[in-house]
């Protein structure tokens, strides 16, 4: 919890030299799977793809600043703490 909700932790993702780098792909899936890969090391099933790349495209204003939410949320939830 303490990981989740801390500031220091979660100014990690605001925009900054990882959020940049994926907002260099062509793609929100390219994105949204690079972000995956990079988070938990591995790619996303179908559902995760398609939620995560929904996510991109709609914030389409804030390209940044979305990657950099999307990498919180993974590195945040059940599956990263576990498992790194």
């Amino acid at each position: 919890m303490f990981l989740a909700n801390d500031d220091t932790f979660s100014g990690l993702f605001n925009p900054g030299p990882a959020a940049e780098a994926l907002i260099s792909l062509p793609t929100p899936e390219a994105r949204a799977r690079a972000v995956f890969r990079r988070a938990l090391l591995r790619d996303p099933d179908a559902a995760e793809l398609e939620q995560a790349s929904a996510f991109l495209r709609e914030r389409t204003d804030a390209p940044a600043q979305a990657a950099g939410h999307l990498l919180w949320a993974l590195v945040s939830g059940p599956e990263f703490l576990t498992n790194h």
